[in-house]
């Protein structure tokens, strides 16, 4: 009976100091409109605490404990600036004006351009999931976010049909900005919206999630073929 009782305390410490990694998101007004709404609850789904702040608090917020921030496309890039440039985070975001401020792209052709479907250009990235050609992301169109001057050595993940404008950028630690500094972290811009929220397919969800976890290195990187299957399984969330 004691070896019972020991291993039920144990188990129960156990389980009292395993804690969810906190993900930052920044959001145009809190309480959250029904579309950001939508993105916290798949970030929770993807096993992140989300602790949530608005573009008025002042920025940058406190970042301690974190393990990424992702800023959403509803806030206004002159209230974020570039705050976050040098945070020591992982940094996600889906508001493309962004980039020219972290140094990864120019100041120029920065879209939210109505669509629902993009192409993926570089099948073999992780992010791409093995996801190839086109992809509908959205039942109906929206605006997806994008630019059409990366700058640096960035991955180009995938496309706008319409523009060929950059919806989905990588951005390695260690990547060069273009004033010649180094990326403290990785860097992702992933093309959802106010409107493609609302209306995601499974596919993409799956470039959303896919965005996150590479982020946040909790994504498989092994390449896959070029017939688009597996080289391993894809997207391992880390157990919590």
């Amino acid at each position: 009976l004691s070896l019972f009782l020991s291993l039920i305390l144990l188990f129960s410490f156990a389980c009292s100091t395993v804690m969810a990694d906190t993900m930052i998101l920044v959001a145009g007004v809190v309480p959250l409109g029904e579309p950001d709404e939508i993105i916290k609850e798949r970030l929770e789904g993807l096993g992140f605490e989300v602790d949530v702040h608005s573009q008025d608090e002042p920025q940058p917020v406190d970042t301690s404990g974190a393990v990424a921030v992702m800023v959403l496309e509803t806030v206004g890039s002159g209230n974020i600036a570039n705050f976050y440039g040098d945070v020591a985070l992982p940094f996600i975001t889906s508001e493309p004006y962004f980039l020219d401020e972290m140094g990864l792209a120019t100041n120029d052709h920065k879209h939210e351009d109505p669509n629902d479907t993009v192409i993926i250009e570089d099948p073999g990235h992780p992010i791409a999931g093995g996801l190839s050609g086109e992809v509908q992301i959205a039942a109906t169109p929206g605006w997806v976010m994008s630019t059409c001057d990366p700058q640096g050595n960035v991955q180009i993940v995938a496309r706008v049909k319409t523009t060929d404008c950059v919806c989905i950028a990588a951005y390695e630690e260690g990547t060069a900005r273009m004033d010649g500094s180094l990326l403290p972290a990785r860097r992702v811009l992933t093309f959802i919206s106010r409107d493609s929220a609302l209306s995601m397919t499974d596919d993409g969800w799956k470039l959303f999630d896919n965005s996150v976890l590479w982020a946040t290195n909790q994504l498989d990187t092994t390449p896959v073929d070029s017939q688009g299957s597996l080289a391993t399984a894809w997207g391992a969330v880390k157990a919590y």
